[in-house]
């Protein structure tokens, strides 16, 4: 697919596996979305 190929491009990358139902995905998701906003110029 074209987001791994996109992966494969990067040096770095992050993917985040969510499970809505999870409590740890919940908290997860808020802390990926506030790294996203800081590194979506660099990544």
């Amino acid at each position: 697919s074209n987001a791994l190929a996109a992966i494969h491009l990067e040096e770095v990358s992050f993917v985040m596996y969510y499970a809505p139902w999870d409590a740890e995905s919940q908290y997860v998701r808020g802390e990926f979305e506030k790294a996203a906003s800081i590194l979506k110029d660099r990544v």
